[in-house]
């Protein structure tokens, strides 16, 4: 259930100064982006209530998958990560094996909201960067996320982000295939003759292109013709 917004807000000073703000704000495009400001905090603190209420929830241990004994909870423990809205803190419940048995960590909370044990950036941050560095170069990709989320980071650390972002779409994309072979026999798509003998085939729409008038020669005053698609 979400907290209304008188609770969240309460006697938050960083609210306070964002109001204050907001009624200083002279132009259209300053109210405006201090209004987008104020929404972006709204928006974090209601990501933390509901992680909050969330790590209440009874949670699944199962077993050790080592020894087999019953994995018990051993309290609360903090997490934070950089997300769209900011960084965002939370609590939930750790578990491990009461023999202690290596490597039987389990936090049933991180595995529902799909995060890694040593992930620092939420994933939909990742995706935006990586999509405005396809666009632009990384140091501008720097500036237009800031502009737009005010969440600050390096050009190497978009790097990086890409990096992760294409080996993982080439490692999906080699699944795929090699899930596609196992169905059976691919066989290519075949061309009509009269098209395999073409030297060079250009397909256009809405294209023109410079002609002369008389065909062989270099002379005379270009006529520009569209370009018809094959």
């Amino acid at each position: 259930m979400l907290t209304s917004i008188e609770q969240l807000v309460g006697n938050n000073s960083d609210w306070q100064q964002l109001s204050q703000r907001l009624s200083q704000a002279t132009s259209l495009s300053g109210i405006v982006l201090v209004a987008w400001q104020m929404g972006i905090w709204l928006a974090r603190g209601i990501v933390s209530q509901q992680l909050a209420v969330r790590a209440q929830a009874p949670s699944p241990w199962g077993d050790c998958p080592v020894c087999g004994s019953r994995i018990v909870s051993k309290g609360f423990a903090s997490r934070q990560m950089l997300t769209l809205v900011g960084v965002v803190q939370w609590k939930r419940r750790v578990g491990r094996c009461p023999k202690q048995c290596l490597g039987t960590q389990s936090i049933p909370l991180d595995r529902a909201l799909g995060i890694r044990g040593h992930q620092q950036t939420s994933i939909e941050l990742v995706r935006l960067a990586s999509l405005l560095a396809v666009f632009v170069p990384f140091e501008l990709a720097c500036q237009l996320l800031q502009q737009l989320t005010g969440i600050e980071v390096g050009a190497a650390t978009i790097w990086q982000w890409v990096q992760s972002v294409g080996t993982q779409a080439m490692t999906q994309l080699d699944e795929q295939l090699d899930a596609f072979e196992r169905q059976g026999t691919v066989l290519p798509e075949e061309m009509e003759a009269a098209i395999a003998a073409m030297t060079l085939v250009i397909a256009a729409d809405g294209v023109s292109v410079p002609f002369r008038p008389h065909g062989g020669s270099p002379k005379g005053k270009r006529v520009f013709q569209e370009v018809i698609p094959i």
